[in-house]
C-alpha cells in the first residue's frame, strides 16, 4: 500500500504532468495533439508523461480512428479523486496553469 501511495504522489509531482493533469481535471477527454498544441512541447514528450500518468492509473485511454483520447480514471479510489480534487483549485491558482487552460482547444481530431 506504502509503494502505491508514493508511486501516486510521486507520478503527479512532475510540473508537465501537473500541467497534463490540470488539463485532464479541467476537460471530459482529451486528444494528445491537443495537449501539444496548448503545452507548446513536443508529441514524444507529451506522450512519454501521458504513459507515467497511464501506468499510475490516474489516466485511462480510448481510440477512435488514429487519435488517442485520455482522460481521468473514472474507477480511482474516493482518496486520490479527493486529492485530484484539490489539485485541480491549486492549480488553477497557478499563472501557467490558467494560462494553458485559456488556450485549450479541442481541433484536428474532432
Amino acid at each position: 500500500m506504502l509503494t502505491e501511495i508514493s508511486q501516486f504522489y510521486k507520478t503527479c509531482s512532475e510540473p508537465v504532468r501537473l500541467r497534463i493533469l490540470n488539463i485532464l481535471l479541467n476537460n471530459q477527454q482529451v486528444c494528445v495533439c491537443d495537449l501539444v498544441t496548448t503545452l507548446d512541447l513536443q508529441q514524444s514528450m507529451i506522450s512519454r508523461h501521458l504513459t507515467y500518468l497511464k501506468n499510475a492509473n490516474i489516466v485511462t485511454v480510448s481510440r477512435s480512428g488514429t487519435w488517442r483520447y485520455y482522460e481521468i480514471n473514472s474507477k480511482l479510489s474516493a482518496d486520490k479523486q479527493d486529492v485530484l480534487a484539490i489539485l485541480k483549485v491549486q492549480l488553477l491558482q497557478d499563472e501557467q496553469c490558467c494560462a494553458d487552460i485559456n488556450q485549450f482547444k479541442t481541433s484536428c481530431c474532432d
